[in-house]
């Protein structure tokens, strides 16, 4: 798709109007990554957004999950308390962008040596994450895909000692 950012900046730009928002879009930027998948950081009304798409049909094609789906478990993940961004808009076939969403952008970064230097904050912070991630109802996630567990699995939790077993210990 060789658009201009000026072309997408306009067309992002009636997507945040349809949002609620009042719809320009600036410093609009592509973000370094993903190989089939576009991400574009940019402003709002003074508020970071992040646009994460699939410039064409072509690339989400095969996938188990698409762009709607991935955008409904991101609102149940923030719904539930995990640091995830809020979905704030998706990504309609009239809207002439391919397939995708836009979400708040969460301040940080995904440099593995500024992100992993937390210490005893990172490992407080991704505790919290995952209790809040096992809040989520599994039932409402009906557009997760369903992972069986490999045979070999399925005995393992009867054949451990019990936790009041190794407590006694």
């Amino acid at each position: 798709m060789g658009e201009t950012n000026q072309n997408l900046a306009a067309r992002l730009g009636e997507v945040m109007k349809r949002a609620g928002g009042r719809g320009a879009v600036a410093d609009l930027e592509r973000l370094s990554g993903g190989a089939n998948m576009e991400s574009w950081a940019f402003f709002s009304a003074g508020n970071a957004y992040v646009l994460r798409r699939a410039p064409s049909a072509e690339v989400m094609a095969g996938r188990p999950l698409d762009h709607a789906g991935e955008a409904s478990i991101i609102r149940a993940a923030h719904a539930a308390g995990v640091l995830a961004p809020e979905v704030v808009a998706e990504l309609e076939p009239g809207d002439d962008l391919g397939s995708g969403f836009v979400m708040r952008r969460l301040p940080g970064t995904a440099a593995p040596e500024v992100a992993l230097g937390g210490g005893a904050q990172l490992l407080g912070d991704l505790g919290a994450s995952l209790a809040a991630v096992h809040r989520i109802d599994p039932a409402s996630m009906t557009v997760a895909p369903r992972l069986d567990p490999p045979p070999a699995w399925r005995g393992l939790p009867s054949s451990l000692p019990s936790t009041a077993a190794t407590a006694r210990s």
